[in-house]
Parts: C-alpha cells; structure tokens; sequence
C-alpha cells in the first residue's frame, strides 16, 4: 500500500490556493510527491498538506494487454467477508430535504481536481485451501470500462490492466515484474469482484476483492423536489474522490478533493455540462450543495453503501 505523511505549511485559504502554490511544496520533500490532499488543523493558523512517498520505477515497461471479457456462471464464487473485504448493503433512502446552509464551492482550476490521484483496494486470492492477502495501491476502472492498477501479495510487486462490461463482467491481466501472468475472470456483485485466477496449465484458485470505489445511493433537491441519484463507482479518501457512473442524462465521471470533512467533486457528463457538489461527512453520507454555475442549484445527500 501507498505511504504517506504530512507536512504542516501554515494557513491553506482554499483549494485554489492549494493549487496555486503547489510549486512551494512539490520538491520540498525528497522522495515524495504531493498527493493533492491537505486539511486545516488549527483555522486561519495552519493546515498541512499530504506527501506520497514516490514508488521506484517498473523494472519493466507496462504493457497494456487485449483481453476478452469471459460473462460465464463458471467464473462466479461465493463472496466471503474476510481479509479486510466488506459487502455493500441495501439502504433504504433518507428523502429529508437538507437544510440549505453549505456553501456553493469555487470552481476556478476543476480540471486539475483529482488528477494524479491512486485508489487502493484490498483483497485475498485463494491456493491449496490457504488464503493471500493482496494489497492494491491503485485499481481503476475508467469510463469505458477499462482495468488498471498496481500492487503487492506474497508472490510479488505487479501491475495489471482488464476490462469491465455494463453488466459488471470482468477480465483481467495480473503481471508480476519480471516473472509470470495470471489471468483473473469473474464479477462485481455487492462491491465486490469476485472469481477465479488461472496460471493456464499449471493452476487455479479463486478471489475477492474489494475496490475502494463503491456505489452511492441518495438524491438532490431543487425547487423542493426530490429525485433519484446513484452513483455506481466512486472512491472519496484523503487523495481526493473519483469515479463513474450513468443515469437519464448519460454516462458521467466524478473528480474532487477533500479537506477533513469537506468533500468537493465536479460530475463531468461525457460530451456535456457538469455538475459541482460541495458538502461534508455526516456519518456515512456526504450532505451539501449541488450547483450548475450560471443556472441553478439545490441540495444533496449522498450515502455510502459500505461502512
């Protein structure tokens, strides 16, 4: 998994102003880079910012593999709870209208929200009755449906890449550096992929794993009235929030940042508008504001599916 520490650089006025003195901080730690999170800890006094300690360079280029996404009943397995994988769990749905009392967020430099970011996940693969812990420190799935990520397990450090259909289908490469593949086959169901891996002519076994990104359930409000929103795949953590999703509209992905309790994101139709949200954490919802700048805004409440 990723490391990180924090540095403290006296008082942060805005997410715009972290932006614009990146430079200050980019190469003030040897070693690191900055993750693109920071938070105040005493306001109008100091805040900090977080560093990523840099990974040493692939022994071996990436290779970006073709693979052919295999939706058989074979490939699905029993979901188990264990080795720090969580379910997602049906919610029933808080329709209460917020009040009206969080800010509208400064859109200036959205495009830079969440770049650069990883999205770690945490799973276990199966051999001779014996479960592996594998720990990923980035596993994405961008707007097409395409796989990509890095990690470590007792075996060793390796990348992968895949494919992912609309019905949660999945195929991916697992690449150790400098050593084998494994191929990887099964399903997304409850937040969870699930399936069997196979070193094709020498053995099989069979996996969980849990990406940090997990669906949303909740809605927003304008003029008093109340409709719908899911989110089916969105990550918020200290580096900041991504993910994907579609509705009525179109297909769509999230980019944001958070500071503590702030959670910030911009949702990108693809071809279209986007959509600002700004709000915080009550418990295990985020509650704010939504906004279409120039036209309208409303409130929201968004809540996780998983603890």
């Amino acid at each position: 998994m990723s490391e990180f520490m924090v540095v403290e650089v006296g008082p942060i006025w805005s997410h715009n102003d972290y932006v614009n003195r990146t430079g200050e901080w980019a190469n003030a730690q040897p070693g690191w880079e900055l993750s693109g999170a920071w938070w105040t800890t005493v306001p109008s006094t100091m805040s900090v910012v977080q560093y990523r300690k840099v990974v040493a360079p692939a022994p071996e280029p990436m290779v970006q593999f073709e693979v052919e996404i295999c939706n058989s009943g074979q490939y699905e397995v029993e979901l188990e709870v264990a080795n720090g994988v969580e379910l997602e769990v049906e919610i029933d749905m808080n329709t209460d209208m917020p009040t009206p009392c969080y800010d509208l967020v400064a859109t200036d430099g959205w495009e830079q929200w969440g770049q650069g970011m990883h999205v770690p996940a945490t799973g276990w693969f199966a051999q001779f009755g014996e479960k592996a812990q594998v720990d990923f420190d980035d596993l994405q799935c961008d707007v097409n449906g395409v796989l990509s990520g890095s990690g470590s397990d007792p075996v060793g450090s390796f990348y992968l890449t895949g494919k992912m259909d609309n019905a949660n289908w999945f195929t991916f490469v697992k690449q150790y550096y400098g050593a084998h593949q494994v191929m990887y086959r099964g399903r997304l169901v409850k937040g969870v992929m699930s399936g069997k891996w196979e070193i094709p002519g020498n053995c099989d076994g069979t996996f969980n794993i849990m990406p940090g990104w997990q669906r949303w359930k909740g809605g927003f409000w304008f003029s008093g009235d109340f409709t719908e929103m899911v989110i089916e795949e969105m990550y918020i953590g200290s580096g900041g929030v991504k993910g994907r999703g579609s509705d009525d509209v179109g297909a769509f992905v999230c980019q944001g940042y958070t500071n503590g309790d702030q959670v910030s994101f911009a949702k990108t139709y693809v071809g279209a508008h986007t959509v600002f949200y700004n709000g915080q954490w009550e418990g295990r919802s985020v509650v704010g504001r939504w906004q279409i700048p120039g036209n309208c805004d409303g409130t929201f409440r968004l809540q996780a599916m998983r603890a």
